[in-house]
């Protein structure tokens, strides 16, 4: 079990696997390929619904703490709060989007592809950010003690159901997409 800021880093990681097939079927999309769009959704399922819920509100608990040690770190911790708000409004429009073709919809591949290239794009460059900017200062500075007042606060984690202990029934393709499209170093959480 990979705990703490650990936990996180191999969250990124698997996330980063997860946008690979994002990017993937992105391109093949936007050259007129087939693509398996109930596995896009799922895949956008997770990333709304799991890093949102637990991932990100963690991160904002614990980067407040950060905030309020370090003055120095006060805007840095501002500007991820607001990129986590966008992320989930961004994961959210192309979560839509699938759902919709899933459904039967017909949407404009270019709409569709510019949703999913930004939601990837913004995705990196917020886990990069956050790798180098704040996770160097809590990992010098946060307690065990502190980790579990981050993790009351926001009710506990809960179990990661793609990459946990326990795969749920609805990720299983995608799991196995993983490992066929991208390989998959991913680590259990």
């Amino acid at each position: 079990m990979v705990r703490n800021l650990e936990r996180w880093h191999a969250e990124h990681h698997n996330f980063s696997r997860l946008l690979d097939l994002v990017d993937a079927w992105t391109r093949r999309f936007r050259a007129g390929e087939e693509v398996d769009y109930e596995l896009l959704r799922d895949v956008m399922y997770y990333m709304t619904h799991y890093p949102d819920r637990y991932h990100h509100p963690l991160e904002d608990a614990v980067f407040e703490v950060m905030a309020r040690r370090d003055e120095g770190l006060r805007a840095a911790v501002a500007d991820l709060a607001g990129q986590h708000e966008r992320l989930g409004s961004s994961g959210k429009r192309l979560a839509d989007d699938l759902e919709a073709i899933v459904g039967g919809a017909v949407m404009t591949r270019e709409a569709v592809a510019e949703d999913a290239e930004h939601y990837s794009s913004s995705m990196r460059q917020h886990m990069a950010l956050e790798e180098r900017t704040l996770m160097p200062a809590v990992a010098r500075e946060f307690t065990e003690a502190d980790w579990e007042a981050a993790r009351e606060s926001i009710g506990g984690l809960g179990a990661d159901p793609l990459f946990g202990d326990s795969v749920e029934q609805r990720y299983a393709g995608v799991q196995e997409e993983i490992f066929r499209q991208v390989g998959c170093d991913c680590i259990r959480i």
